[in-house]
């Protein structure tokens, strides 16, 4: 895992300079201490900054040239070893244990088809010597982030935004749009664009070839789409196995390897699958003294069943506030939630500890449905698939989660079929829908804004996060499944559930309630009302323009609906505008 950096100058006589290259490297020492790389060729360069997991000696160096091609890559191939057993019965001579020599030689041998072959999670950059060409590409998932900044003359590439600060041509303007999102409807990261005016993000499973003056030549895009619901039928009894395989090939590293720990399903599922094949270390859990918040009870009984190390960091309301601007320029967004700076610190103390791999169960709860809003737009295309068990759904979730469904009950209860069969009589294909709703939380939902928070945070302390669920072949065999194996009744991640079931404990696969990694936030801002709106106040002043003061009133008069929320975006945008971009 590492930290990326290429430019390209449009005027091929315009030679890159190595002092600016080398200082926007620089800007991405945290997320490779163990070493640095620097390539010039004209007017094209690249940076390296290199956190050592995979062949820990210099042969792994980047940026690394062969065949004629250098590449700077930050990522992990979990397949690897496969690949240069292929690459070599077809000739190819490999002179290090490294991935980034197999992705080399790979690309060499089969062009840009070579990313089909990946599993793993990347972004890289790669100049052909020969042809002149500079290719990107991201993994399908976007585990990798990878950011384009187009300034007069020149074009950058990084995995973060921080390292086009050093640039004359930079100016920090925020883009309107993504500050509008973020503060009326909570959203970031869920489109290319970035909060930065001149800064979009590369779409994840795609790949991009430019010529040597940062013209598009090419473009094609590998993501997960409706196309993989075709002829799919993955047969469920494939599931322990393939999860199996997948926890195992996260393992594969140079250095110990860690394990997050919630206390929810998904990563107790991967903490008792590590355990089971003698692969686990340690565990981390980050919790809180608040105990409706707090999941220690199921960390210590998996915990103690296992007898497996575990560290829990309990963080103070007054430590987040300490951490707060640490982890949004690490971020590089303002925090959606005080959650974003609860990861922060959890992987602070994974690097305290001395650990370079953290596994993490994110990808789960998109891939097997483990939302409850997924209930009802699903509750929707049951209803034409089998109305029977669409009425079974319905009222199973009316008793297990009386105040979440109750209302939708009561509110149908006389005319119960309109409820569930008026799709009958629509034209849409609600089964098209479903699969739509599902694909979107997959791809530019929920998830692509996790995965850019995990990998900024986990970056920010020098620490690799690695996503089981997310491996390519266990991911593209979860889509492949039939929904009921994924919510069936009052259940969700239904298979998962299954399959842990006699090897978790029963209080660990039969919970209902979602918690996920979550701080007491609507509890202290609540405690700590009068010192939000007193900084908000002054954040107003400060910077003028951006916020009416007459929204203070608004939120103190109690009519917002979600008061912490719109409470805790305002006073986190403002400390954002307060950093130096």
């Amino acid at each position: 895992m590492c930290g990326i950096f290429g430019m390209i100058h449009h005027e091929g006589g315009h030679k890159v300079n190595e002092v600016f290259l080398r200082s926007a490297t620089q800007k991405l020492y945290h997320r490779g201490p163990d070493g640095e790389g620097y390539f010039v060729e004209n007017n094209i360069g690249l940076g390296h900054r290199r956190l050592s997991i995979i062949d820990l000696s210099d042969r792994g160096k980047q940026p690394m040239e062969k065949h004629g091609l250098v590449i700077s890559y930050n990522g992990e191939l979990y397949n690897y070893k496969t690949l240069r057993s292929d690459l070599e019965q077809m000739g190819y001579r490999f002179h290090s244990h490294s991935d980034t020599e197999v992705i080399l030689s790979a690309y060499d041998q089969w062009g840009e088809d070579a990313v089909h072959r990946f599993s793993g999670m990347w972004a890289f950059i790669i100049y052909d010597r020969v042809k002149k060409h500079i290719t990107l590409s991201r993994d399908q998932w976007g585990m990798k982030p990878l950011f384009i900044f187009n300034a007069e003359g020149f074009t950058c590439f990084s995995s973060e935004i921080k390292a086009f600060t050093i640039f004359k041509e930079w100016n920090g303007e925020l883009n309107k749009d993504s500050v509008y999102d973020y503060l009326a409807n909570g959203l970031i990261y869920h489109n290319r664009d970035t909060m930065f005016q001149s800064v979009h993000s590369m779409e994840p499973g795609s790949l991009l070839r430019l010529d040597s003056k940062g013209k598009e030549l090419e473009s094609f895009n590998f993501q997960i789409n409706e196309d993989h619901f075709l002829n799919s039928n993955s047969p469920p009894d494939q599931f322990s196995n393939l999860f199996s395989q997948s926890v195992k090939r996260h393992f594969v590293a140079d250095v110990p390897v860690a394990c997050a720990l919630s206390g929810g399903l998904d990563s107790s599922a991967i903490v008792q699958e590590a355990a089971e094949q003698e692969l686990l270390l340690d565990t981390f859990t980050f919790t809180v003294n608040e105990k409706s918040y707090s999941e220690s009870e199921y960390v210590l009984e998996l915990k103690n069943k296992l007898e497996i190390s575990n560290h829990q960091i309990r963080p103070s309301f007054q430590e987040h506030l300490e951490a707060h601007q640490d982890a949004i320029m690490a971020n590089e967004a303002p925090a959606l939630s005080m959650n974003l700076i609860s990861s922060y610190l959890l992987y602070q103390t994974v690097h305290r500890k001395g650990y370079k791999v953290l596994l993490a169960g994110q990808g789960a709860d998109e891939l097997l449905c483990g939302y409850h809003f997924y209930f009802v737009p699903y509750l929707k295309f049951l209803s034409k698939k089998s109305p029977v068990m669409a009425a079974k759904m319905l009222l199973s979730l009316g008793i297990h989660y009386p105040s979440k469904f109750s209302s939708v009950i009561n509110k149908e209860k006389s005319n119960l079929d309109l409820f569930l069969f008026h799709q009958k009589n629509e034209s849409e294909d609600s089964a098209a829908n479903f699969q739509n709703f599902y694909l979107n939380q997959l791809t530019w939902g929920h998830l692509q804004r996790l995965l850019i928070f995990e990998d900024h945070l986990s970056m920010a302390n020098s620490v690799e996060a690695r996503l089981p669920f997310l491996d390519q072949t266990f991911s593209r065999y979860c889509i492949g499944l039939d929904f009921k194996y994924k919510l069936h009744l009052s259940e969700t991640k239904y298979l998962l559930r299954k399959v842990m079931k006699g090897r978790l404990p029963d209080s660990i696969t039969n919970r209902k309630d979602k918690m996920g990694f979550v701080s007491p936030q609507e509890l202290w801002i609540q405690q700590n009302r009068t010192y939000f709106f007193s900084e908000i106040k002054k954040s107003i002043q400060k910077h003028p323009g951006w916020i009416d003061e007459k929204v203070i009133s608004f939120l103190d008069s109690g009519k917002a609906k979600t008061i912490h929320q719109d409470i805790w975006r305002l006073y986190s945008f403002f400390k954002f505008l307060d950093l130096e971009f």
